[in-house]
């Protein structure tokens, strides 16, 4: 049972493994903004484009470079050593995810209660794929770049362990990404409520994060987004 558990469990955490398995879903999500006549995007991929475009008229090209040779890089990395073939993880990580994803929308519920409903949608599809960036997105800055980062920093700066720094990391990122969503121009207007269950759901997802690394955390964002928008 225990090397089982080592073949999925252990390299299915890995960032490497993680880059590649979300791949699909940020290709889907930049084709369908690259053809949709709507220009609403992801407010953390349109963060991180602002970001190098900082960088001068290349930026953006920089940006795109960025992405294809972190995946080039997690490609190639040697994340897996176990015997079982290393593909066989993606699905795996896949499906994880989507479960996760269904318990994250009734826990919320629980804890909070519900929200008011949605606005019609007009474009299921282009929805679809703008929550599946979202959920890259906003899973490799607040969770990666915030937790992972900032425990690497903590770590090697102050020598903080990474029980205690992961701890800290995962309700400071959770407070930034629920704010995140209420800043900026088009920003929703602020409420508590909806403030506080974004915070919640930060939390799980931070924890999710430190437990089961940047893949299957992707996938669960993704997955709850998919839910309330077809819900």
């Amino acid at each position: 049972m225990t090397r089982k558990r080592s073949v999925y469990f252990g390299p299915s955490q890995s960032v490497a493994v993680g880059l590649v398995a979300v791949t699909p879903l940020l290709v889907a999500y930049e084709l369908t903004i690259l053809f949709s006549e709507e220009r609403t995007q992801a407010t953390a991929g349109l963060l991180l484009r602002r970001l190098f475009a900082l960088l001068g008229p290349g930026g953006f090209l920089i940006f795109n470079a960025a992405l294809a040779i972190g995946f080039l890089l997690a490609l190639q990395a040697k994340h897996d050593r176990a015997k079982t073939r290393r593909f066989q993880l993606y699905p795996m990580i896949v499906l994880e995810g989507i479960a996760y994803g269904g318990l994250l929308g009734p826990l919320l519920i629980g804890i909070l209660g519900r929200l008011a409903p949605m606005a019609a949608i007009s474009d299921v599809g282009h929805s679809l794929a703008l929550g599946a960036g979202a959920a890259v997105y906003e899973e490799v800055l607040f969770r990666l770049v915030l937790i992972g980062g900032g425990c690497a920093v903590l770590k090697g700066a102050r020598g903080i362990d990474r029980t205690v720094s992961g701890a800290i990391l995962v309700v400071v990122s959770s407070a930034l990404f629920s704010l995140f969503h209420h800043v900026g121009p088009g920003a929703e207007a602020f409420e508590v409520r909806v403030a506080l269950y974004r915070f919640v759901a930060g939390l799980v997802l931070g924890a999710l994060y430190v437990m089961r690394g940047l893949g299957v955390t992707v996938y669960s964002h993704a997955a709850y987004n998919a839910f309330v928008l077809l819900g």
